[in-house]
């Protein structure tokens, strides 16, 4: 009986090494790169969104704001085949330049300039008149990129 819980003892740290062992190997941790580019519908820049980077496994993804001339800097993008989609906030409504309705939780047109990662205030001609559904999700998305290790250049053209 005593050598049962001596044994027992010994053997305790040893699976409990082996455990974290298996569990660190398993988290699924993808390596990330950097992205960078241009995003354009048409011969015109996407003023606003974000674009999205996700890996063709759906294990994992990365996004970055596209500012006012569509540049982007994504850098966790998921290293490997990649499905690329755009986000778009709601669409505002309203004249532009106007303040956004109270309880919307919108700050002040003459404030949205100071938020970060805002570029002025909202302006419903900056957004794409008709980007197509196809490229607002990961799983219609016909847009594709292989993501390196290290930097990546990638300008996105959305056509009809």
């Amino acid at each position: 009986m005593k050598s049962f819980a001596v044994r027992g003892a010994r053997l305790a740290p040893v699976a409990t090494a082996l455990s974290l062992l298996l569990l660190c190997g398993c988290t699924g941790a993808k390596d990330k790169a950097t992205v960078k580019g241009t995003v354009t519908w048409g011969d015109q820049p996407v003023k606003m969104g974000s674009v999205v980077f996700v890996a063709a496994d759906n294990q994992g993804q990365g996004s970055a704001v596209i500012d006012s001339s569509g540049n982007y800097t994504v850098n966790d993008a998921p290293v490997g085949d990649t499905k690329v989609y755009i986000s778009l906030p709601p669409r505002p409504m309203g004249p532009v330049g106007a303040t956004p309705p109270v309880g919307m939780g919108s700050m002040p047109a003459d404030q949205q300039g100071k938020a970060p990662g805002a570029t002025g205030a909202f302006n419903p001609a900056d957004y794409p008149a008709t980007l197509p559904e196809k490229y607002k999700s990961a799983a219609s998305t016909d847009v594709k990129f292989k993501v390196e290790k290290g930097q990546n250049k990638f300008d996105i053209t959305l056509t009809p």
